[in-house]
């Protein structure tokens, strides 16, 4: 079983298709359907054909959504009365956010939006610790994350800054000039635009959370507010760029101004986008060039995301990304074309929570890691293991049974079967080798016809082989 599944990986290999590492840098995983318009495409059509792609595609999802989890398009009031009501609907709420966030991951078109959506939760990330918490997130998912993930850096700055979820996770919400809350300006700099070495002064916080005293919200209807009374109308200096009295709201406008133009910025956002699409480690050159683009295109990140996938670097460079278990887990569903079950939202949750990375539920506000070393624990790898088990041979497997013969295109012999499963996992074929998967079926099997049961059996050890190998853990 060893060997099934952990296969080692051929010294001999040949590269993989740099289309199908293509894939698995901006979707979740991809269908057949999605990998032959891929091919067909071209590796500057696909992106192009991703980066196009309206609401519209998704249309028939969300309309799916609006029945199965209408809390997610709730009113902000509704949303503000729900976060000030009874625990019972806070957690429901909450419940559909999650659910909504798996099943957009597992079946939207726009699979690129949404990993950027993920991407933009992270950098500008809200630890979800209750309930209430969960509602508000419901809100900023929405108006920031999603309203702005191909957007303008500096209007998904402010619809951040704006957020009631944000200004109550960092404390803003509380920030008056009588009592001075400098959490969320440390996080804004260190966190959300320039940097930890980004040349900002313990100075520039204090002078940051005074710009932005009397930024709050109204707790039942969730709307924005700026109480002058509460803000420090005296004269501010953030980095060496003085910010007159009087200046009111615009205060904080005026920072935000700062910190969207920054080199600085330009250069720690396009890192973070680097080391999630390409490697924990990206080359300096690479973030150079596509920091230009940021800075060039006014902030706009879907230019600077084209910027970055079209790169020769991130051509050339092979998959070096650990998946993180979200995209692991949701990766198999799709790639197996596995359809949705009532109640599967809430065992997969589940499992995310074991494999630490149910979403939104990183405590601290720097985001879930986005480096190998957090992820590749013994205890971690062994539940991915145990996740992939359980697809394919356990509880889930019951609950979310794949159609073995509609993906394996009528194969009837070990040796096709591998085949076919190639193609659903094309890198750890190529890396690992498609010959490996091949002997390994014929040990297995043998090479006679193989009856319906047989064939699923057969089909089900491979996919946990290929599931499970280290080239698949890769992006």
């Amino acid at each position: 079983m060893n060997a099934v599944l952990a296969p080692p990986p051929v010294q001999a290999s040949q590269a993989a298709n740099e289309i199908d590492v293509l894939l698995e840098r901006t979707t979740y995983g991809a269908t057949r359907a999605e990998r032959a318009l891929a091919h067909s495409l071209g590796y500057e059509g696909w992106i192009e054909h991703q980066l196009n792609l309206g609401p519209e595609a998704d249309a028939p999802l969300e309309q799916q959504l609006r029945s199965s989890t209408p809390l997610i398009f709730a009113s902000a009031a509704e949303l503000g009365a729900i976060a000030t009501g009874e625990q019972r609907q806070r957690t429901q709420a909450y419940n559909e956010l999650l659910a909504a966030t798996l099943l957009r991951g597992w079946f939207a078109k726009r699979q690129l939006f949404e990993r950027m959506v993920e991407f933009v939760g992270d950098l500008l990330h809200i630890g979800v610790t209750d309930a209430r918490m969960g509602t508000l997130k419901i809100l900023d998912d929405r108006e920031v994350a999603r309203a702005h993930a191909f957007g303008r850096f500096r209007e998904l700055l402010g619809a951040s800054a704006r957020s009631p979820a944000m200004l109550d996770y960092l404390d803003n919400a509380l920030n008056g000039r009588d009592g001075i809350n400098d959490n969320y300006a440390r996080e804004l700099m260190e966190l959300h635009t320039l940097g930890v070495d980004g040349g900002y002064t313990e100075e520039d916080v204090v002078e940051v959370a005074r710009c932005f005293s009397g930024w709050t919200y109204e707790r039942r209807t969730l709307r924005f507010l700026f109480l002058a009374s509460w803000h420090d109308n005296g004269p501010k200096r953030v980095l060496g760029t003085p910010i007159p009295a009087g200046g009111g709201q615009r205060d904080g406008e005026t920072v935000l101004d700062l910190l969207a133009q920054h080199p600085s910025t330009a250069r720690h956002v396009v890192t973070r986008l680097a080391r999630r699409f390409v490697s924990d480690q990206p080359p300096p050159a690479l973030v150079n060039d596509v920091a230009a683009v940021f800075t060039a295109s006014g902030g706009d990140l879907r230019s600077t995301l084209r910027a970055l996938l079209l790169h020769p670097l991130t051509r050339q460079s092979p998959p070096l990304k650990l998946k993180r278990p979200f995209e692991l887990v949701v990766g198999l569903l799709r790639g197996l074309e596995i359809p949705y079950r009532e109640g599967a939202a809430r065992l997969l949750l589940d499992w995310l929570g074991r494999l630490g990375h149910r979403p939104f539920a990183w405590p601290p506000p720097n985001g879930y890691p986005d480096t190998a070393s957090y992820w590749q624990s013994p205890n971690g790898l062994l539940q991915r293991w145990n996740f992939g088990w359980e697809a394919l041979f356990g509880t889930l497997a019951a609950r979310l049974p794949v159609n073995w013969g509609a993906l394996l295109g009528g194969a009837q012999r070990a040796a096709a079967v591998a085949d076919a499963l190639a193609a659903v996992f094309p890198v750890a074929a190529a890396v690992h080798g498609q010959g490996y998967f091949r002997e390994l079926a014929l040990k297995l099997a043998g090479d006679g016809v193989l009856s319906g049961s047989a064939r699923d059996q057969l089909a089900r050890q491979l996919a946990l082989a290929m599931f499970t190998s280290p080239a698949n853990q890769l992006r």
